[in-house]
């Protein structure tokens, strides 16, 4: 089984086409040689290879000088939050946000 980061675009293709016949994902794991796992990221379409450049950037420079988000990228996380779970409960306490 090869490691999910030495896989090529085009290994990253091939499984993309077994996928679209309607094989199970078990069957070209088998077929391919690659682990289960592997396949299922693919199959979600999560692979390295299938993000936009923009994304395959980031994640590049996240490994090679620690990532630090941008501010908006922290903004809509903090609203995303704010939005799921406007009270949070810190023990006994429940807190709310306030911006």
């Amino acid at each position: 089984m090869k490691p999910l980061k030495t896989l090529s675009e085009a290994k990253v293709a091939e499984v993309e086409r077994l996928l679209e016949t309607g094989a199970a994902w078990i069957d070209v794991a088998t077929a391919t040689g690659l682990a289960g796992t592997t396949v299922r990221i693919i199959a979600r379409g999560q692979h390295y290879h299938q993000q936009p450049k923009e994304e395959q950037a980031r994640r590049s420079n996240c490994h090679l000088r620690g990532w630090v988000p941008s501010l908006e990228e922290i903004a809509r996380e903090c609203e995303r939050i704010r939005q799921q779970a406007p009270r949070l409960t810190v023990g006994d306490q429940s807190v709310e946000f306030s911006w």
